[in-house]
């Protein structure tokens, strides 16, 4: 039990630091989009919501969210 907190509190702090490197400030951030597996656990995404105060936009299908992105991508860079 005591890993499987470790990790999702260290899943939390990633995911905070480094919306705050891309803004700063909170007020800044509009939109919060969640993909990969982390994603998928609901204490990050409530965890996310209580501190911006922003339902995180998470995807239906969060296996192939990624790879859709990539492709979207390498579309634009052609």
């Amino acid at each position: 039990m005591e890993i499987i907190l470790d990790c999702r509190e260290r899943d939390l702090f990633t995911t905070c630091s480094n919306l705050l490197k891309s803004s700063e400030n909170f007020k800044d951030i509009k939109y919060i989009i969640m993909v990969g597996n982390a994603s998928k656990t609901p204490f990050l995404k409530n965890s996310i919501e209580k501190i911006f105060n922003i339902k995180p936009w998470v995807h239906n299908n969060l296996d192939t969210v990624v790879a859709e992105g990539a492709c979207l991508y390498a579309a634009i860079l052609e």
